[in-house]
């Protein structure tokens, strides 16, 4: 199903079928990977049942870091894992996920910005724009989407972005997040933006494959998206394709 159609299905979902308490909310889009997620025993949330225990609560799904609701209208499964665009509204009954805690046993390392995942701790990047303020996200249209590419162009990655959506963007940022070889390191930010982004256009940036200053070396690991549009909200990392840029020895 094209884009354009999935979001006139959402607007007049939200202008005729839902009445007048969800009309006032415009349609939103929201990107980023679909997982399987559960809750934390002390993340503090008002949707958890207390439990002592180090058990694993709740079995949800998140897009990026937003916690789905909705998505019993559709098959989930098939999207787990893959960057998705979904069409829909907020879900103010979710407030947004806090990283630097754990209730795991024997964890006293626990990284600020790291949240519980099932597969191990997942990095929560910087929440900018309506991403500071939301923390659900109800689903009325989901598919899976092919946005960003990469090419490594001698010491440079050259990224392309092709927006995913049919209508003009305001101030989209490229984020290259830069890991350090050494451990432990704090990573790095560069970044490349541009004021208006048409439907469909494609970006593109040049990153150095690798920052080298004094014996200190960080390589490009992944790919952030933002942008200042109030109705669409990229949630996601994007990593980058293996042997791109890799750290000596690795």
């Amino acid at each position: 199903m094209r884009i354009r159609s999935m979001l006139a299905s959402a607007v007049t979902c939200a202008l005729l079928g839902a009445g007048a308490a969800r009309a006032v909310q415009r349609p939103k889009v929201a990107i980023g990977y679909v997982t399987s997620q559960q809750a934390p025993c002390d993340a503090g949330s008002t949707y958890l049942v207390a439990d002592k225990a180090n058990r694993w609560l709740v079995p949800h799904w998140e897009l990026g870091f937003l916690h789905l609701t909705g998505a019993e209208k559709f098959e989930v499964p098939p999207l787990e894992n893959k960057l998705v665009m979904a069409i829909g509204r907020v879900d103010p009954d979710y407030a947004p996920q806090t990283p630097g805690k754990s209730c795991v046993k024997d964890d006293e390392a626990w990284r600020r910005d790291a949240l519980p995942g099932q597969r191990g701790p997942r990095i929560m990047n910087d929440r900018m724009g309506p991403l500071a303020h939301v923390g659900g996200f109800i689903v009325e249209q989901a598919a899976v989407i092919d946005p960003l590419s990469a090419l490594r162009v001698g010491k440079k990655v050259q990224v392309t972005f092709r927006s995913p959506v049919e209508k003009t963007l305001r101030y989209v940022t490229l984020w290259a997040q830069y890991d350090p070889c050494e451990k432990p390191g704090a990573r790095k930010l560069r970044s490349e933006s541009f004021k208006k982004v048409s439907p469909k256009a494609n970006l593109s940036a040049d990153f150095p494959a690798e920052l080298v200053e004094g014996r200190t070396r960080h390589v490009l690991a992944a790919i952030w998206v933002t942008t200042d549009d109030e109705d669409v909200m990229f949630d996601l990392s994007w990593p980058l394709p293996a042997g791109l840029a890799v750290c000596p020895g690795g």
